[in-house]
């Protein structure tokens, strides 16, 4: 009986084994999962290896993690593989965690819904209460609908065959003079003067004509140069700052510190960073050499 039980849970482990391994071989990061969940994930199969009596060497189970990455860990694992970093599971996550923060947001776009039976339907319809769950701001005129988000024109849409379609270029003229920056914004062309007097950095009059007239710009005919309030006050000089230097009156009550950025030829050690601290006060400065960048708080306590 005792073999029979033995028999019977042998084949478990193995089954169980080899349930792991297919999941763990196939687990990757998914578009928009956070690399805490995808990392802990990893290592409840590494633990659960461990625990069959099958644990994977701590460089293998790090390579097979960073195997399985999304694209936008890819400069990432390149410098890690290229250094030979050689960090324990709990390093690499802190690691990616930080290289996470300074991924870029994607863009936000306007979201197409697929629509219920309409079989005569052939085009993508945009549901307006999806728009205003999301943010945005749409505003019915004689002309269509504006769609604006954040004091950002996105689109306008005309009446045509009974809906309201997108049209990005015939957007409606001015209607009338209007100092705040949201309405003026969603009141004009994508090519308008005014428009084009903001993102120039809000060009006076003369230049504006200038680059109308050397067909830098097309010519607005129906527009015409403005004063408003955020124009006025960010051409206004600002006061000067106080000439008077905050000075440190003991030891390390004031630290001045920079880090370098990583050098291509590296310290015998494997260093190619380094971090310098100044005191203010004795006009004393150290010098610590670093591997990587997360050292710099350590360094600190060592100072």
């Amino acid at each position: 009986m005792i073999q029979e039980l033995k028999t019977m849970f042998e084949e478990q482990e193995k089954h169980e084994l080899f349930e792991t391994v297919k999941a763990f071989l196939a687990c990757k990061q998914e578009d928009g999962q956070s690399v805490s969940s995808y990392l802990l994930k990893m290592k409840s199969y590494l633990d659960s290896l461990e625990r069959l009596g099958y644990e994977m060497p701590n460089e293998l189970g790090v390579s097979l993690i960073l195997n399985s990455l999304i694209k936008d860990y890819e400069q990432f694992v390149q410098n890690y593989n290229m250094h030979n970093m050689g960090k324990t599971l709990a390093e690499l996550h802190a690691m990616l965690k930080l290289h996470e923060k300074g991924i870029p947001k994607k863009a936000e776009t306007l979201a197409v819904l697929a629509i219920h039976e309409a079989p005569t339907v052939t085009r993508g319809v945009v549901s307006i209460s999806h728009l205003v769950k999301n943010g945005y701001i749409y505003t019915f005129t004689n002309y269509g609908i504006s769609v604006s988000k954040d004091n950002v024109f996105y689109c306008n849409a005309i009446p045509r065959d009974d809906i309201y379609e997108i049209d990005m270029h015939n957007l409606y003229p001015n209607i009338s003079s209007n100092y705040n920056v949201s309405n003026r914004i969603t009141k004009h062309g994508l090519d308008s003067y005014y428009l084009w007097h903001c993102r120039l950095g809000h060009k006076n009059k003369k230049r504006m004509d200038m680059l109308q007239h050397d067909g830098l710009l097309q010519p607005t005919p129906g527009e015409s140069h403005e004063k408003y309030e955020s124009c006025i006050s960010g051409k206004m000089a600002r006061k000067r700052f106080p000439h008077q230097v905050e000075r440190a009156k003991d030891l390390v009550g004031l630290v001045h510190t920079d880090v370098c950025v990583p050098f291509k030829t590296m310290s015998k050690e494997g260093a190619n960073y380094f971090i310098t601290f100044t005191d203010d006060f004795s006009r004393y400065g150290f010098v610590y050499l670093m591997k990587h960048k997360q050292e710099v708080f350590e360094n600190f306590k060592v100072f």
